[in-house]
């Protein structure tokens, strides 16, 4: 166990599962960002409240080549990521709420559903000051071992999981169950864990749970039956947007290219992008903002002319826009692109 200053007159009283198996604490943010680091990729990490106490515990447990860590941080934070290559990160909550942004969609977390992070695709996540949750490490040599063994096939596509989904698609109970299950057992005294037969068998069944009941690229393999395709006028209003988000487009504007009605798109990007149509232009444009932001090919730009370019005709509402969706300035990014510093720019790794 490593363990940085504490204060002890505010030491940290939120329950946290695994409590025998505690790796770090720390009230240093940038502390805990660097311990994080080590097992779960460089990121930046910060307070959204100013002057917030950071109250941070870290509990582990390796099982064979998956690891599930128990993380409290004891203030409203954000972190910026992008998950290691090859590897898988499903975030549960047990306590406290928050949300994933990953290109132009959030997704709200609760401690109903989990999430599953890609490999090597920028997020962002919010989490709120009372939050406990679960980030389990798992391998894709892991999903692909249980597909081509189910499937009978060498090669199988790399493992993709949809995350853009309605809440009940979300939900993978019976995965969060088995990972409470363990943890509560830890806490028993149990620790069969890490006997060598039982290692083997979880290393099988936690990623068999995740694709049973996630939807996911090799679905087919799987013997699923496959996700509900996206709808066509989906996709005809994302092109619509894409090619037209630099201009002043309306609703009705919107519908029209999608061939259905306003309140039938209002319904299908709620139910399979958890967006109405407005925000999807908005997160589009502040998507292809912080794209130009960080292109060499608009370093020449300044950021009023990146913002008009991008179909936002109010400096300041795109700048708070902009904050609000990527926790920093517009400003910020650039000059971590160009290699500056910034007194207002988050931490790096």
């Amino acid at each position: 166990m490593r363990r940085a200053m504490v204060n002890p007159d505010t030491k940290n009283t939120v329950p946290l599962p695994m409590a025998s198996r505690l790796v770090f604490e720390t009230d240093d943010l940038l502390a805990a960002r660097d311990h994080l680091s080590r097992f779960l990729g460089k990121h930046s990490i910060f307070p959204t409240q100013k002057g917030a106490r950071v109250e941070f515990r870290h509990n582990c447990l390796n099982i064979g080549c998956i690891s599930i860590h128990a993380l409290h941080y004891g203030a409203d934070i954000r972190i910026h990521t992008r998950p290691l290559e090859n590897t898988f990160y499903i975030l549960m909550l047990l306590k406290g709420h928050g949300a994933v942004s990953q290109d132009m969609f959030t997704t709200p977390i609760n401690q109903h559903n989990i999430y599953v992070f890609n490999p090597l695709v920028l997020a962002s996540l919010d989490l709120s000051q009372d939050q406990v949750n679960f980030t389990i490490s798992i391998p894709e040599s892991a999903f692909r071992a249980v597909i081509e063994q189910h499937s009978g096939r060498v090669l199988v596509p790399a493992v993709e999981f949809m995350t853009y989904l309605p809440d009940a698609d979300i939900k993978a109970a019976g995965f969060r169950k088995l990972i409470r299950f363990i943890c509560s057992e830890i806490d028993n005294g149990n620790n069969d864990f890490n006997e060598p037969l039982i290692e083997k068998q979880l290393e099988q069944l936690l990623p068999s749970l995740l694709l049973m009941e996630l939807p996911h690229n090799n679905d087919e393999l799987m013997g699923k039956q496959t996700l509900q395709a996206v709808p066509g006028y989906i996709q005809r209003v994302e092109a619509y947007i894409a090619e037209h988000y630099s201009e002043q487009i309306t609703l009705s504007e919107m519908a029209k290219a999608a061939t259905v009605s306003e309140r039938a798109l209002q319904n299908g990007l709620r139910r399979f992008r958890n967006s109405t149509p407005m925000t999807l232009l908005r997160d589009y444009r502040l998507y292809m903002a912080r794209h130009q932001l960080e292109s060499r090919k608009h370093t020449e730009s300044n950021i009023t002319n990146i913002a008009s370019r991008c179909g936002f005709t109010h400096l300041g509402k795109f700048a708070a826009c902009y904050r609000q969706r990527f926790g920093e300035a517009p400003s910020d990014t650039r000059n971590r692109f160009l290699g500056l510093s910034s007194d207002s720019s988050p931490q790096q790794p």
